[in-house]
């Protein structure tokens, strides 16, 4: 059983710092100082890293039990519901001249830390009688 949990917590710590790759590569490469005509092949592996998650999430997320399942899609129908509001309110902010404008991969740490939070909470009954 803690086997189980170890190998689970290390794809997840891979999988997290696959994503944070990603996005440091694009929000922090034009920063330090790339040549402008490398900026588009960046651009699009980039775009092509990103595209190749969403087929490698279906293929996970349709491997896991009905359960997992479940509390998978309740922790993001709470992430989606919450960084809507959150992303409403801060474009009103922005748009009021209130908050600076910032990178959208910060919109998309938030969502995935909401998503991370959801997930917690959603598992906890669960660990709580130790039935996952």
């Amino acid at each position: 059983m803690l086997v189980a949990r170890l190998l689970y917590l290390l794809r997840v710590i891979t999988g997290l710092l696959l994503i944070t790759l990603l996005a440091g590569a694009a929000g922090f490469a034009p920063l330090a100082g790339l040549p402008a005509e490398l900026r588009p092949w960046l651009a699009a592996g980039l775009s092509l890293a990103w595209l190749a998650l969403l087929p490698w999430a279906q293929r996970r997320l349709q491997r896991m039990d009905e359960l997992h399942q479940w509390i998978n899609a309740r922790a993001c129908v709470a992430a989606l519901a919450s960084g809507a509001v959150a992303s409403a309110g801060v474009g009103s902010l922005q748009a009021l001249g209130y908050v600076p404008l910032f990178n959208q991969l910060w919109t998309f740490a938030a969502l995935l830390a909401l998503w991370g939070i959801g997930l917690m909470v959603a598992d906890w009954p669960f660990h709580a009688r130790g039935e996952a």
